[in-house]
């Protein structure tokens, strides 16, 4: 995992994101649907720099503290917990709503299978000023395949 200086160098590289690189796309509506596994497969060639991230959106600035007290986000890698302090805070606005992203610069992926997740739980209802989303979970299962 990246630092902030090495998280900032990959975001000003254009550095693409896990979903980005998946051969799996979802629309919106798919994804503000909870109680739902999300899963997506990447291939790669050899090991390159990707940003694992998760955002959120919101009519107000800053970003509704109110959601957020509602999200709670858990990440796994190779099956051990990654820690929210392991990713940077970034509050942007984009499209006229207020984002909160959490990223982190993953790089030197072992050749073979490559496992990690994010689980978002919603503990009561909340609305971003676009989309509801119900109280529920939602899993993102990524698969990273790197050509030993």
């Amino acid at each position: 995992m990246a630092d902030k200086a090495g998280v900032d160098a990959a975001i000003s590289a254009k550095t693409k994101q896990l979903e980005d690189l998946a051969k799996e796309k979802y629309s919106s509506s798919q994804l503000s649907k909870v109680d739902t596994t999300f899963t997506y497969t990447i291939a790669l060639d050899k090991s390159e720099t990707i940003l694992w991230a998760t955002a959120g959106v919101a009519k107000t600035r800053p970003p509704s503290t109110r959601n957020y007290q509602h999200i709670k986000m858990a990440f796994k890698l190779a099956g051990k917990d990654v820690p929210l302090s392991q990713f940077q805070k970034l509050d942007y606005a984009s499209n006229g709503q207020q984002c909160r992203a959490y990223v982190t610069a993953l790089s030197n992926w072992q050749g073979g299978e490559n496992h990690l997740s994010t689980v978002v739980t919603f503990d009561a209802s909340i609305n971003d000023g676009s989309t509801d989303y119900a109280a529920g979970k939602q899993t993102y299962d990524f698969t990273v395949y790197v050509k030993p």
